[in-house]
């Protein structure tokens, strides 16, 4: 619930009185360089009690200030001993959302991306994922579980019948990953 020099702190900038607004939030406002504005707020929401830690919301306007918020708050609730356990990654896989041309072109893959059907084509499993491994001019190679395979991009390719490529979020050939772990008195995100 926010209190009422809040609510009037929001409704004054749409009213078109900004510097009203910023005046009106007072000590609630911290001037911080933009290069420590991730940590300096996860460091603020370790600081708060666990009440109000309930009720506080960390906005990022971008996913490397996310990161960084979300690693500060890791290790700030690992130190309090809130955050314990075997930290699970998880992979995850950014969409390159390619056209249906740039899909029928093979040197729109590169070696790590990751290629998943929509249905049985080319030897492989609707839902399955495959890695590129190499590619040549007109042939895609591709490897899953020790088998390999491959393919000349066209056709089912350029008719969106697969969904290629996907590039592992942060770093070619890489995979990103998310930690996960459990913790005490910690409540989910709503």
């Amino acid at each position: 619930m926010m209190c009422s020099a809040n609510v009037r702190s929001i409704s004054r900038p749409i009213a078109g009185d900004a510097d009203l607004a910023v005046q009106s939030l007072g000590s609630d406002v911290r001037e911080v360089p933009p290069d420590r504005l991730a940590e300096t707020a996860a460091q603020l929401w370790l600081t708060l009690p666990p009440e109000a830690r309930q009720r506080t919301m960390i906005l990022a306007p971008t996913n490397e200030q996310r990161e960084a918020i979300t690693a500060t708050l890791r290790k700030g609730l690992a130190e309090e001993g809130l955050l314990t356990g075997r930290a699970l990654q998880i992979e995850r896989l950014i969409d390159r959302r390619l056209t249906r041309i740039l899909a029928a072109d093979p040197l729109s893959y590169h070696p790590g991306d990751i290629v998943v059907p929509h249905r049985d084509v080319y030897g492989s499993k609707k839902d399955e994922a495959w890695r590129v491994t190499a590619r040549t001019s007109d042939w895609i190679t591709l490897e899953r579980r020790g088998v390999t395979g491959g393919f000349k991009p066209s056709g089912n390719a350029a008719q969106g019948a697969i969904d290629w490529p996907k590039t592992p979020a942060h770093s070619p050939g890489g995979w990103p990953s998310i930690d996960s772990a459990s913790g005490r008195g910690l409540a989910p995100a709503h």
